[in-house]
């Protein structure tokens, strides 16, 4: 095998990726894939992280440097979206935009020419890049339509016009950052073809979320307890949040009627105070924040994804199959998963018919088990974090060999690396 020499890799966050919550472990494990083949210097920005997996980054990549977001300061993401009202960007991009990443990129454009910058998703699109560099925009979901479908579900009327309004604003912001781009990357083939749609749009390809099978990997359940009810998200994040809220108050009690003894526990952090306040239902129990949560998913004796928001595919289903627990999701929840309903999962879109599932898998441990074995095996075969990391740095050569056509020295970038590495 001929060497080719490594990627120069420019890779901005929004926050430190670390695999405690959805987006931050797919970023992880694509930067653990690529890092043998690859010099990465990973700019992020993030308000709190647990230093261990800092040191992991610094090991993985050449250089990391993390900067606080406006979003960090206290009320932060309040005052973004006050100033969002009374101009003419989204929220989120007041949210995003941190004046000291923006420098540090200016102040270090000259030390390094990179082949490559890698966006973790378009809130990043706002900072000034090194130019003669491929732009690939890693997109998580589509997220003006999570905004749009927030505005669907919410039942407060300001809420509701306030998500219309972020929606728009974001999606002007959101399809002009792809639109720059040399390659954008989805997570399932639905906002592929979403996005495809854009015009101007560059090329999309899919690499969807994935799992770490070695670590997510079938656990004895310990001592047997009331039966659980599991649902995992982070709480800060408003889909994860309503789903919980949905679940507690309709689903729920349909359950509990049923199984008078189980219990249902939210795992996530940060929880606002209207799902805090779901403990005050029969058998809800708020977990919060917790460092692992593979020994929840091990006592669980049904997993479940009841979202009505969101986009992307959903990282904790990936998870949940791994270990061999039985799943039971919305449509929205299974989205973009190559999963076939009554084999690897169950999915239900109305409350009494989820809340039956449910039931009917609290009661049948043999039906559990049939599901965690398909369920694991789909996901080990398809969704390994090592493939996929393959799959994304393979679409990133071939966006450089295409762009070889375009100016010699994207041609004399191409040709150094050896398709080998990838």
């Amino acid at each position: 095998m001929t060497p080719g020499r490594p990627l120069e890799i420019l890779w901005l966050a929004p926050y430190l990726p670390t695999p405690t919550f959805g987006g931050g472990t797919r970023v992880y494990h694509l930067i653990k894939a690529m890092a043998a083949t690859c010099r990465i210097d990973l700019v992020a920005g993030e308000e709190n992280w647990e230093e261990r997996y800092l040191d992991e980054l610094r090991a993985l990549c050449r250089s990391v440097h993390v900067f606080p977001r406006p979003i960090a300061a206290r009320h932060g993401r309040r005052r973004c979206q006050l100033r969002s009202l009374a101009s003419r960007h989204s929220a989120q991009h007041w949210m995003t935009r941190a004046a000291a990443i923006q420098d540090h990129l200016h102040a270090t454009r000259g030390d390094r020419a990179y082949d490559v910058a890698i966006l973790e998703h378009s809130f990043v699109g706002c900072y000034s890049l090194p130019p003669h560099t491929l732009t690939v925009v890693d997109q998580h979901n589509v997220e003006s339509e999570i905004l749009v479908r927030a505005a669907k579900h919410d039942r407060s009327r300001v809420r509701r016009l306030y998500n219309r309004l972020e929606g728009w604003k974001y999606g002007r912001e959101e399809r002009h950052v792809c639109a720059q781009a040399d390659l954008i990357v989805a997570t399932s083939e639905r906002d592929r073809d979403t996005m495809a749609s854009w015009q101007p749009a560059p090329p999309v390809t899919v690499v969807p979320n994935g799992v770490d099978g070695a670590r997510f990997h079938p656990m004895a359940p310990g001592p047997e307890g009331p039966p659980n009810v599991l649902f995992v998200g982070a709480m800060h994040y408003a889909p994860n949040a309503q789903a919980a809220q949905y679940f507690a108050r309709s689903i729920w009690p349909h359950v509990r009627s049923q199984v008078p003894d189980a219990t249902f526990s939210i795992v996530g952090g940060s929880p606002p105070p209207d799902v805090r306040q779901l403990a005050d239902l029969p058998g809800v129990v708020i977990e919060g924040y917790v460092p692992d949560v593979r020994p929840h998913l091990s006592r669980a004796g049904v997993v479940v994804a009841p979202l009505a928001i969101g986009g992307g595919t959903r990282l904790k289903i990936l998870e949940a199959l791994a270990m061999e627990r039985a799943v039971v999701s919305t449509s929205v929840g299974a989205e973009g998963l190559d999963v076939e309903p009554g084999r690897h999962l169950l999915i239900a879109d109305e409350p009494s018919a989820f809340a039956g599932h449910v039931v009917r898998l609290l009661h049948d441990p043999a039906e559990r088990a049939r599901l965690g074995r398909e369920g694991r095996q789909l996901v080990t075969g398809q969704y390994d974090w090592a493939t996929l990391g393959t799959v994304f740095k393979s679409a990133i050569v071939g966006a450089l060999q295409c762009c070889a056509d375009a100016t010699p020295e994207a041609h004399e970038v191409a040709a150094s690396v050896h398709p080998s590495t990838t």
